[in-house]
């Protein structure tokens, strides 16, 4: 698993380098990112991936606050430990996603679906989960204080 912390590569060129295996979907993506941030920081609130293919790729440990991924297909995506406070993942597909220790506090995540994903230490405090789908999900020591829960399927009783 690629640490961005401890690499040299800067988190810019991650970035390109998992693009170029999407190429016709990231154009947008990465053009509006070089438009925004020419240094190598990673943008907030303006990263546009709606919509955007990106199953199976690491993205562990990333900075999205703010990221824009409505739509995405995150399916099986590392995001172990990644920052998505703030994030708009409406209807996003998070199926089998590795999602230990994500932070998604205060997110938008309507109708999304994280079916068999495993979300163990996860932090949904505050995130709007109306409608999202949990089932087979693993949610031990998640925290889903203060997040509205209303019509969400597959959900432990408590």
């Amino acid at each position: 698993m690629t640490d961005l912390n401890d690499n040299t590569e800067t988190s810019h060129a991650y970035l390109e380098r998992i693009f170029e295996r999407r190429a016709s979907q990231a154009s947008k993506a990465l053009s509006l990112f070089r438009r925004r941030n020419p240094s190598d920081a990673l943008p907030h609130n303006d990263l546009d991936l709606g919509d955007m293919d990106m199953h199976g790729i690491n993205l562990a440990c990333l900075d999205l606050r703010g990221a824009y991924l409505r739509g995405a297909n995150l399916r099986r995506t590392d995001l172990e430990g990644a920052d998505l406070r703030e994030a708009d993942l409406e209807g996003g597909k998070l199926d089998n996603a590795i999602l230990l220790e994500t932070d998604f506090s205060e997110a938008d995540l309507r109708y999304a679906s994280f079916k068999g994903a495993d979300l163990r230490r996860a932090d949904f405090s505050g995130a709007n989960l109306t409608g999202a789908n949990f089932e087979g999900a693993l949610l031990a020591g998640a925290d889903f204080e203060g997040a509205n829960l209303q019509d969400v399927k597959g959900f432990p009783a408590k």
